[in-house]
């Protein structure tokens, strides 16, 4: 395993601005959240096959010229597709889909990218089934590219991962992030108190809390009148008590994000906070 840095200067904020194709044959710790690493793979002169965790981002990352692949996905749909004239293919599917996937795809044919690769590690346990099927199939593919801003630590790397070589992006302009933490024993209460600072406000709240249960509590005792959404797994049984919408439906008041959202997906709110 060899371990390389590439350093960017502050005047860029965009890997495409640096490279037309993402590396192959490597862990890419991509130093930033939101510089376009998936959207890079996505525009790339290639065949690509982009393997994510969760349905929702699979739902928040296609567009046209782009199948997504779910469980919900018919074989018709997938053939036509495949048979198409498009120059280039591009597929996002789950991680659960590969499987499925593999018979209708030739690999060598195919880039892969395993987007959010650290979900590998921590979902090991819980999705062994999927997560082995595509540890023991990634090298069947021209190339891949493991990718990911929250690069694990030496412990933490899978064992099939031990041998691939590993680079490295620094940012020169990378921002900082300031964390405000509050601690509490109430924090339905906290979170409540935050709501109402902001009802009568431009400001657009985006909450992360992976419990539909607990989301259900907040939104019990919220005013009338604030509008909220929450973007949870279309599985989830109890998603009618909390106004479930999809992960690119309009942004309301407050927003509710499981962990379906926390990782990789893109939402779009200039007043948000």
């Amino acid at each position: 395993m060899k371990i390389k840095d590439i350093n960017i200067t502050s005047k860029h904020r965009y890997l495409s601005e640096l490279m037309d194709f993402l590396p192959g044959n490597c862990i890419l710790n991509k130093g930033m959240c939101g510089c376009g690493g998936t959207t890079l793979e996505l525009t790339s002169k290639r065949n690509s096959l982009i393997l994510v965790p969760t349905i929702n981002l699979v739902l928040n990352k296609v567009k046209d010229g782009i199948l997504g692949m779910t469980g919900d996905t018919s074989s018709k749909a997938i053939k036509e597709y495949m048979s198409s004239s498009m120059m280039y293919k591009k597929i996002m599917c789950t991680n659960d889909s590969l499987k499925r996937l593999l018979k209708y795809i030739n690999t060598n044919e195919y880039f892969l990218l395993i987007d959010e690769y650290h979900l590998l590690f921590y979902q090991y346990s819980f999705r062994y089934d999927a997560i082995s099927f595509v540890l023991k199939n990634f090298r069947k593919f021209s190339s891949f590219c493991f990718l990911s801003a929250t690069p694990l630590t030496e412990e933490n790397t899978l064992n099939e991962l031990r041998d691939v070589d590993i680079i490295n992006i620094r940012w020169e302009g990378k921002s900082r992030i300031q964390l405000n933490y509050t601690l509490t024993p109430q924090y339905i209460r906290a979170v409540l108190k935050r709501i109402d600072e902001y009802k009568d406000t431009e400001v657009n709240l985006h909450i992360f809390i992976n419990s539909v249960s607990t989301i259900k509590k907040i939104v019990s005792r919220m005013d009338d009148g604030v509008s909220f959404r929450t973007v949870c797994s279309p599985n989830n049984k109890d998603r009618s008590s909390v106004n479930y919408m999809g992960i690119n439906s309009k942004v309301m008041k407050v927003n509710f994000y499981t962990s379906t959202a926390f990782e990789g997906a893109d939402i779009f709110d200039e007043n948000g906070k």
